[in-house]
């Protein structure tokens, strides 16, 4: 009798977006020990003046590899602190192209009008000399427009709100009263039962 061979199933690569607080984004000792501390998959940045995380992390779930970014940024030694998940993420025309299939110089094309229907989502947000769109704006507008694009991992709203609601009771307990943190803790951690 032969051994027989289990393989895992793949990981579902997810993609996203952190709002961040407490160090400064741009400092190379900041870039430097998150990078190393995330084994190179998010980059940080400011995006409409708020520092932010792009990450792109394999997890079984959306909500698995949000939290081991969240954990890798915070564990970092940064100082950095993530405040939300963005309820979209942000794409560049590079990642426009790889999630469509299309070249880089198609989708710049597409971009300015120069190929395609035209009203092209006007980007959301510049770094350095990148612009930026939501995946959701760009996303409706290829179907809209009739193109086709490659399956992607879309953000799972639900999961994004919730986390957020962790997130935001977080932040609320560090200012509320010791006597006051575990009945809050309690609330917060029972579930909802449905009528």
């Amino acid at each position: 009798m032969s051994p027989q061979v289990v393989t895992e199933p793949e990981k579902i690569e997810w993609r996203f977006s952190l709002v961040l607080e407490g160090a400064d984004v741009n400092a190379d000792d900041v870039v430097d020990r998150v990078f190393e501390a995330c084994d190179s998959d998010v980059s940080l940045g400011i995006v409409g003046g708020t520092p932010m995380a792009q990450a792109t992390r394999a997890g079984d779930t959306f909500s698995e590899a949000v939290l081991s970014v969240i954990s890798d940024i915070e564990e970092s030694g940064t100082g950095l602190r993530v405040t939300e998940v963005e309820p979209d993420d942000f794409v560049s025309i590079d990642e426009i192209a790889s999630r469509t299939g299309r070249t880089y110089e198609s989708v710049r094309l597409l971009t300015i009008g120069g190929r395609g229907p035209g009203d092209f989502p006007e980007p959301v947000a510049v770094v350095g000399r990148t612009s930026l769109w939501t995946w959701s704006d760009v996303s409706a507008w290829f179907s809209n427009s009739g193109y086709e694009i490659r399956e992607t991992h879309n953000v799972d709203r639900d999961a994004v709100q919730t986390i957020n609601a962790a997130l935001t009771l977080r932040s609320g307990l560090g200012n509320s009263r010791p006597e006051e943190r575990k009945p809050l803790i309690a609330m917060a951690t029972r579930y909802r039962q449905a009528v």
